[in-house]
């Protein structure tokens, strides 16, 4: 298992987050465990705000 830090810069769904490394590339990662609704679900945006 590799660890790294990074700075989030969006959340794109609930389980979804956007985040730069240290030399400023952006990755994308999937939050294992994570159940929550996706923007477009009934109460996804509401969702995606508790979990920001």
């Amino acid at each position: 298992m590799i660890l790294e830090l990074a700075l989030v810069v969006a959340i794109t769904d609930g389980d979804t987050i956007k985040g730069l490394d240290d030399s400023n590339v952006q990755h994308k990662a999937r939050l294992a465990s994570i159940d929550a609704l996706a923007r477009k679900q009934p109460y996804g945006a509401k969702s995606n705000q508790e979990l920001s």
